[in-house]
């Protein structure tokens, strides 16, 4: 049997150790609560490190299969290697006093070993690590149903390219002030932004404006950035400096009490005095903003913001902004072609 097979059905675990609420959740995570005798938050996310690796040096850029998280905290609760094959051969790294080994030892995270019960390398497994049967998961297995759009949309990224609009982004359109006030907001803060980049002479690298993030993307002493909006946040990382995890993170002093998640450290710019990484960014981009007395954003616009750039996609950038027109200093609605919108899409 392949090495395929074990990359398979680690990618059907993942998926199915992610659907909340289910039966096999459940029953898995009191398994993994009485095997490494810990609690087990019922939040947990259980990430495939092929697109997650774990980047502790310790483990010298090898990647366990599966790496479970609590939202926020950058240190894992477990990490998880699947065999599928009782012959299936372990790397050194994945054997006693081998990477896996060592990471798990200096950072204390426990090490499961995911086998069939006749596995032949039983013995070369790290000593301090724990072990759960194929054999015995599949007693939970029994109502689980792993649909294949379900592994599409969690291993493919799937562009939303249909002039359809959900009922949230019909309900923004026809509310012509929030959608004035999410604009000119968007506008305002990411002129801001792009002038502070300037200013502190870093070179961007990828501008987004999509509905998982709006803003700049940049390089700053071989350390990757991003600048802007998290749309899918609704607190105080909804605007921030997000830095990605890499080796050197390790070296930011505190940065456990960073918010952590899907690769990246989250550092509010408002309401916020801490400096990790690009302290001159920081530092800048929150005294332009003061000046501008934007100190805080009203929660409609952050609930909202998600849906306008959806919205904004859909409608097409060039349609979509010419629905702004700015005279002297105000930001308004040219009626004419917001009428022209609605008609379009059938709202009229």
């Amino acid at each position: 049997m392949s090495k395929t097979n074990s990359n398979s059905i680690t990618s059907i675990l993942t998926i199915a150790l992610n659907i909340k609420e289910s039966d096999f959740r459940k029953k898995m995570i009191e398994l993994f609560k009485e095997t490494i005798k810990e609690n087990i938050p019922k939040d947990i996310v259980f990430y495939d490190c092929t697109h997650s690796p774990l980047l502790y040096k310790e483990m010298n850029g090898k990647e366990v299969d599966i790496i479970a998280r609590i939202p926020g905290i950058h240190k894992p609760v477990m990490m998880i290697e699947v065999k599928a094959n009782i012959g299936e051969p372990l790397q050194e790294s994945q054997k006693k006093e081998g990477e896996y080994d060592n990471t798990s030892n200096e950072h204390k995270i426990p090490l499961i070993y995911i086998i069939p019960t006749n596995y032949i390398h039983k013995s070369e497994l790290p000593d301090n690590s724990k072990i759960i049967t194929w054999e015995k998961i599949l007693e939970y297995t029994k109502h689980i149903t792993i649909t294949f759009d379900s592994q599409i949309t969690q291993f493919v990224e799937i562009s939303n390219d249909d002039n359809i609009l959900t009922e949230y982004e019909k309900k923004l359109l026809t509310n012509e002030e929030l959608l004035l006030s999410i604009y000119r907001t968007k506008l305002i803060i990411l002129e801001k932004m792009h002038l502070c980049l300037d200013k502190q002479k870093r070179k961007i690298t990828y501008e987004e404006d999509k509905p998982w993030g709006v803003g700049f993307y940049y390089t700053y002493k071989k350390q990757d950035y991003f600048l802007g909006f998290n749309p899918y946040y609704y607190n105080e990382n909804f605007l921030a400096l997000d830095i990605a995890e890499n080796i050197n993170n390790f070296e930011l002093g505190d940065s456990e009490s960073l918010y952590f998640e899907d690769g990246y450290y989250f550092i509010p710019i408002l309401n916020n005095e801490k400096c990790y990484g690009d302290e001159q960014v920081l530092k800048q981009i929150r005294d332009d903003l003061k000046l501008l007395e934007i100190n805080q954003l009203e929660q409609t616009i952050v609930n909202n913001f998600s849906t306008f750039v959806s919205l904004q996609n859909k409608i097409g950038d060039e349609d979509f902004s010419s629905l702004f027109k700015k005279t002297k200093e105000e930001f308004t609605i040219d009626i004419s072609k917001y009428k022209k919108i609605i008609k379009k899409y059938s709202m009229d």
